[in-house]
């Protein structure tokens, strides 16, 4: 009384449950089956799985790529695109063979020819399978790199460096050379030493994979040797004199390199070829070419290139040397600059002049310079040498002195006779013109009388040798200088100082004392009476002043007279305060005419009215003056009439 339910695909009857297997599609089908409930019974159901498979053999073909090198790493199966999957690879021995996916590993197989067989067995309603493949494995064939250099190699070798290949060796690669430098064949490994550069390299041959046959590579070092230049300086010494007859050997430069070939065409067999030996005999003056050559070498311990020197052999020809001469003499220093030695016909250069007792001379002229030359007698050698002789001369010269007068310059007051003295040796010339034409005097001493500057010339002449030029004698007239103004008379207080100075002034006078005391003012603090000379030097002009200082009777303030003459007569010429005004400070003065007008005003008690206002004399007449000051710090205070008189 039930139902068979199926998923769609499966043809099954409902109320049977029967399948109708050729209307059905393969698959997996859930059944169930249902009853419902019953007046007396509960609805049921229940369920299976059927599966429905086709009834078909199973696909086995399969194929490998053959034949493969026994290098090979790994190597699939080519599959049918229905391959059924499941079943096992197998094959026969030596081969390494996955058996779940077939995959070949041909490098660790033994080579040969293989049957692969594929079983798959049967299962539900498939039946049991088999597919076969064949695959031939060949042997790797590793190739033959190895090669090597005879090595070190000098560079001046002639043929190129081949390399020496190992029994077997395989071609196809290719050959490599590091550093830079090398130029190598990259086909047969073949060096070319004429474009090459010493040093050492590396060479690497590498061959890439072909067929069964594997990359590989080799490497081998060179050496190239770099040729050595070769000593070949050489010389004979110093020039030899003709007539000799020994034998000149060569003296070997530094690192001089033996086993070359000494060669002359001057001098021909006189010249030995191994030993560069030269015979003198009979050979003239002259110079006279050897070449030494070195053909060099190739071998790698004695890599020498090939190189060449010349020296030289001087014969010197055995003449006599001529060394005669002399001088003019005597000479002054005042006269030429120069004297020069006369020389003797043919005579020999190339010596040394010396002279005695300190001559001054050039070695290689014999010239003397005369300026500044010590005067006396001389003797002079001569001494020249060659390879083959000494020779030596001797001369004498008398150098004069050169006189010098030296005059000092003489003064007169406004004028007078002056007397010139010359000092030095010789004879002394006085001349009124520099250019020496006007002799006024002849002797040490010149007395002439001056009223103005003047200059006098002087010269000496001592042995027939003059003064350079002239030397000036100076006659001075001097003024008198100008009179020091040491001022009025005047009184101090005892224990006070007073400093008493000049109102003239010239720094070029020399100021005096005559208490000692130098320079243009002093400072006393006793009474008495003190001159100041001023002096000029030379000729010793002076001039002087004198000021009397007395005492003061009064000193507890100072005073202030009531009346003044400014008529410049030194007496009484100024109005101002009297007594000692060392102790006054805070000072003020002013003076005021009869109508009221500030005349005149000052600050310092050193400050004096000449009498006029704004540079206008002041008539004579009254005036008044106030001052305000403090003595000796008391404040004070004096005013009063003035009169001006004239």
């Amino acid at each position: 009384g039930g139902n068979f339910t199926a998923l769609p695909g499966l043809a099954i009857n409902a109320s049977t449950g029967q399948i109708n297997l050729a209307a059905t599609t393969f698959g997996v089908y859930p059944v169930t089956y249902s009853v419902p409930a019953g007046t007396c019974s509960l609805a049921g159901s229940s369920s299976f799985t059927i599966t429905i498979e086709p009834n078909t053999a199973p696909i086995t073909s399969f194929s490998y790529t053959t034949p493969v090198c026994g290098n090979l790493a790994t190597l699939s199966p080519t599959l049918d695109p229905a391959f059924t999957t499941g079943g096992t690879f197998s094959s026969t021995a030596g081969l390494t063979i996955n058996a779940s996916s077939g995959v070949v590993n041909p490098s660790t197989s033994t080579p040969g020819n293989y049957t692969i067989n594929y079983q798959i067995p049967a299962t539900g309603c498939r039946p049991a399978g088999n597919g076969t493949a064949t695959l031939v494995i060949q042997p790797a064939i590793t190739p033959v790199v190895g090669f090597s250099y005879a090595t070190p190699v000098c560079v001046r070798a002639a043929s190129p460096v081949i390399p020496i290949l190992s029994a077997g060796f395989t071609p196809g690669g290719q050959f490599t050379a590091t550093p830079a430098g090398l130029t190598i064949n990259p086909i047969t490994g073949a060096v070319n030493l004429a474009t090459s550069t010493a040093g050492s390299y590396t060479i690497t041959y590498t061959l890439a994979a072909a067929g069964c046959q594997s990359a590989a590579t080799q490497t081998a070092n060179l050496v190239l040797v770099a040729a050595t230049t070769p000593g070949t300086s050489f010389n004979y010494g110093a020039p030899v004199c003709a007539g000799s007859t020994s034998t000149l050997a060569p003296v070997a430069g530094a690192g001089f390199t033996p086993g070359g070939v000494f060669s002359s065409a001057a001098l021909g067999t006189a010249v030995n070829s191994a030993t560069g030996g030269v015979n003198l005999s009979g050979l003239a003056a002259g110079t006279y070419a050897v070449t030494y050559s070195l053909a060099g070498s190739a071998t790698p311990t004695a890599c020498i290139a090939p190189a060449s020197g010349s020296a030289n052999v001087v014969v010197l020809p055995n003449t006599p040397l001529v060394t005669g001469f002399s001088y003019p003499s005597p000479v002054c220093t005042s006269g030429a600059p120069t004297v020069a030695p006369q020389l003797a016909a043919g005579f020999t250069a190339g010596g040394t002049f010396s002279a005695t007792g300190g001559l001054v001379i050039n070695p290689t002229t014999g010239v003397i310079s005369l300026p500044g030359q010590t005067p006396g007698n001389f003797t002079i050698t001569y001494r020249v040498s060659s390879a083959c002789a000494t020779a030596s001369s001797t001369a004498t010269i008398t150098i004069g002195d050169i006189p010098i007068p030296v005059v000092a310059p003489v003064g007169v007051c406004d004028s007078g006779t002056v007397v010139f003295q010359a000092t030095g040796v010789g004879v002394f010339q006085w001349y009124a013109d520099p250019a020496l034409t006007q002799l006024v005097n002849t002797g040490p001493s010149f007395s002439v009388f001056i009223n103005r500057d003047t200059i006098f010339y002087v010269a000496s002449t001592l042995n027939g040798c003059r003064s350079v030029g002239f030397t000036g004698a100076q006659g001075l007239v001097v003024a008198p200088p100008l009179k020091p103004n040491l001022g009025n008379d005047t009184l101090i207080c005892a224990g006070d100082a007073l400093t008493l100075q000049s109102s003239t002034f010239n720094s070029t006078y020399q100021y005096l004392w005559n208490n000692g005391t130098t320079g243009p003012s002093i400072t006393v603090t006793q009474p008495g009476t003190y001159v100041l000379t001023a002096r000029i030097n030379p000729p010793g002009c002076v001039s002087a002043d004198t000021v009397t200082v007395g005492l003061y009777t009064l000193c507890d303030d100072i005073y202030f007279p009531n009346a003044f003459s400014p008529n410049n007569d030194g007496l009484n010429d100024r109005f101002g305060a009297l007594g000692n005004l060392a102790p006054v400070t805070r000072y003020s003065m002013v003076i005021y005419n009869r109508w009221g007008q500030t005349v005149f005003t000052a600050t310092n008690p050193a400050q004096r009215w000449d009498g006029t206002m704004n540079g206008k004399a002041q008539n004579p007449g009254n005036f008044i003056y106030r001052v305000e000051y403090q003595y000796r710090g008391r404040p004070r205070s004096r005013s009063g009439n003035l009169m001006l008189v004239r």
